[in-house]
């Protein structure tokens, strides 16, 4: 016996055929050669994560520094570091928990370095790196899901499918941070062109983000009936539809906040293109969508983190 588990004993084998079984079988061996437990494959088998495991491993590798490693590291509290991974929306971690890696503590470092140097106060940049977070989240879900759906293969076994997962996010890695480093600079330049700041912010050194803007809510009609009689991926197509449809009317000075299920919302400094805007997406809405229901308010409005508050936005 060379020590490694027995699979079959273990469970692990059941309810496959041959073909199925054989490939099951190497997968799990190749993950128990990579020093994982019995009982986080059994966890994965039950739960239906097997296949997911290697490329959760491979983006894991090289977390092997606590909070405390990396706040000593960079002159920064732990609590901040905590603080900081708590607002990305990040799963929970205790100060000695290996979370982080040598990439982490450089983002880390500069954060501080800039953070200093500017001096950000630690509300500001928590608000932002929730903003961050949450957005983030939302772009790696899309991502989760457009290989999710490219990779599926009908006839596949597990191995295949996660040799495909590593192979993808493998080649998607090195291309997924320069892309969104641009798109960030693009979006920071388009913002600026619109900035204001008065003589009396600059005397006073507090910056008033209340602006006088033309506010737009758009929302299916009967999106909840759609639910109950069309399958769900239908239900989600349509609100896909609408979503491309509000990112296509959205140029400048429009510009689109956010999308919920059925409804979009779009902000613009101006009220011209944003008439114009509503009333190209309802039309356009014609040949694609269900009916849709447009209302527009103008008038002042706070901005903070990316969104809008007040009597015109609600």
């Amino acid at each position: 016996m060379d020590g490694s588990p027995d699979f079959k004993a273990e469970g692990l084998l059941e309810g496959l055929d041959d073909r199925a079984r054989k490939a099951r079988l190497g997968l799990l061996e190749e993950l128990s050669a990579d020093g994982v437990e019995v009982e986080d494959l059994r966890l994965a088998v039950h739960e239906d994560r097997l296949v997911l495991l290697p490329v959760q491993r491979m983006l894991s590798q090289g977390a092997c520094l606590t909070s405390d490693e990396v706040a000593a590291a960079c002159g920064l509290d732990v609590e901040f570091v905590l603080s900081i991974r708590r607002a990305l929306g990040l799963s929970h971690a205790e100060a000695d928990d290996p979370v982080f890696t040598e990439a982490d503590a450089d983002a880390f470092r500069a954060l501080g370095a800039v953070r200093g140097t500017a001096r950000l106060p630690d509300e500001g940049v928590l608000e932002v790196m929730r903003v961050v977070g949450q957005g983030l989240w939302r772009i790696s879900e899309g991502m989760r899901t457009l290989i999710a759906e490219s990779l599926a293969r009908a006839g596949d076994t597990e191995r295949e499918v996660a040799g495909r997962y590593v192979d993808v996010v493998e080649e998607l890695r090195p291309v997924a941070g320069p892309f969104l480093e641009s798109a960030m600079r693009a979006h920071l330049r388009e913002g600026l062109r619109t900035e204001e700041l008065t003589p009396r912010e600059i005397d006073s050194g507090e910056v008033d983000d209340t602006w006088t803007v033309t506010v737009c809510f758009v929302d299916l009609v009967g999106f909840t009936g759609l639910g109950e009689r069309l399958p769900t991926s239908e239900v989600v197509s349509v609100a896909g539809r609408l979503a491309t449809l509000a990112a296509r009317v959205a140029r400048p000075p429009v510009r689109l906040i956010k999308t919920i299920g059925d409804a979009a919302m779009l902000v613009s400094t101006e009220a011209a293109p944003m008439l114009e805007a509503a009333a190209e997406l309802v039309s356009a809405a014609e040949d694609w969508l269900p009916p849709l229901r447009a209302g527009i308010a103008h008038g002042p409005a706070y901005t903070r983190g990316g969104d809008w508050y007040g009597a015109t936005v609600n």
